[in-house]
């Protein structure tokens, strides 16, 4: 830029010029060029009529307010290359925001992670995989899998799902497992069975519930078989799709801990241990306040929707009463005391092997 000014302060008494050349002869070829020069290029060439004669330039005008010099433009480099990659990242979630989310979530807790993860190793026996896992990606094929195949693998399990016509098909909003749980519970113990439970949570949302709005398990009503699951599609970048792989494996830890609930709460036999599947049952629980919330919390929506979809979270564990130190969810009260989920689901045993007793002495007699 020292060169401009200098070319335009030295001959300030005279009219900056525009001389534009367009195709004309330069040596023995055809050019195509275009220059703007300072007052400073006339004095050089002496004026445009010189200007003309040496360089074979012929457009011209007048009464410019540009100054570049012609060394200026000369020596001027190309431009950068301009790359297709371009990616909006103005609604990108902040990572802060969701360790933020667990960093609550553990404070407002009466239990660390840390405790619900030995739970684990304790009631590894209890556990039953769902059938759901049938579908499940493999670590082998998931190193060679490509997006579009992946897309086309998960679009043909859910055509397989959907057209088991043996299941209901239930959607579990964020953070809404542990809920659903209860509601299992009380809907049994009251006298109801687990497909009552299932068509009232599948009417909150409506027969037409999508995965871009919540989980989605295929539930055999009848033996309480998890036949398959279906994650919250979020969007991500293209280059984060395999991130999908960590949401399929959230929303199967989520159908085998569902399978299991049900397994005790709703097909309770009298060898159960009533005071182990209640703390299993809690375990169950529980452990969903350390769910892997990321297909939720980590879509690239607007940072207001995600932070609607946090705060939904929280309040669906508070209400299962898991987090702020209740362990316990609401019930009726009977003699004075609360009933808890705990507490139907050790009178429904008990219930259960007083009516298999009975029926051994009917048997006798």
């Amino acid at each position: 830029m020292d060169t401009l000014v200098q070319s335009v302060s030295s001959y300030s008494g005279a009219g900056i010029l525009d001389l534009s050349g367009a195709i004309g002869p330069a040596g023995s070829s055809d050019t195509f060029a275009m220059y703007l020069f300072t007052n400073g290029a006339e004095k050089l060439f002496g004026g445009p009529e010189g200007l003309d004669a040496a360089m074979g330039l012929y457009q011209r005008s007048y009464d410019t307010i540009l100054g570049l010099n012609i060394t200026d433009i000369a020596n001027t480099q190309n431009p950068p290359e301009v790359k297709d990659e371009f990616e909006d990242i103005s609604d990108e979630p902040e990572i802060a925001d969701a360790e933020e989310f667990y960093s609550d979530i553990e404070k407002a807790a009466s239990f660390s992670f840390a405790e619900e993860k030995a739970k684990e190793a304790e009631f590894a026996d209890m556990y039953a995989p769902s059938a759901a896992n049938l579908y499940a990606i493999s670590e082998t094929e998931k190193e060679n899998l490509s997006h579009d195949d992946y897309i086309a693998r998960c679009h043909s399990n859910l055509n397989i799902f959907e057209g088991d016509t043996s299941s209901l098909r239930v959607p579990v909003g964020a953070g809404e497992l542990p809920l659903l749980m209860e509601e299992i519970l009380r809907v049994v113990s009251e006298g109801g069975s687990l497909e009552d439970a299932l068509l009232g949570q599948i009417d909150k949302y409506g027969q037409n519930a999508v995965s871009d709005k919540t989980d989605l398990f295929w539930i055999d009503p009848e033996s309480g078989e998890v036949l398959g699951a279906y994650k919250y599609e979020r969007t991500t970048a293209d280059g984060e799709w395999k991130t999908l792989f960590d949401d399929d494996s959230a929303v199967m830890t989520a159908a085998d801990d569902l399978e299991s609930f049900i397994r005790y709460a709703v097909f309770a036999i009298s060898g159960d241990d009533p005071e182990r599947v209640r703390e299993f049952l809690e375990h169950l629980k529980n452990k969903q306040a350390y769910a892997d919330y990321s297909r939720f919390i980590l879509d690239r929506k607007p940072q207001e929707d995600i932070n609607k979809i946090i705060e939904l979270i929280k309040s669906n564990l508070a209400a299962a009463g898991i987090i702020n130190g209740t362990l316990s969810g609401g019930g009726d009260e009977r003699n004075g005391d609360k009933l808890t989920p705990e507490k139907e689901l050790i009178e429904l045993l008990e219930n259960i092997g007083d009516s298999e007793k009975n029926s051994e002495l009917d048997g006798e007699d």
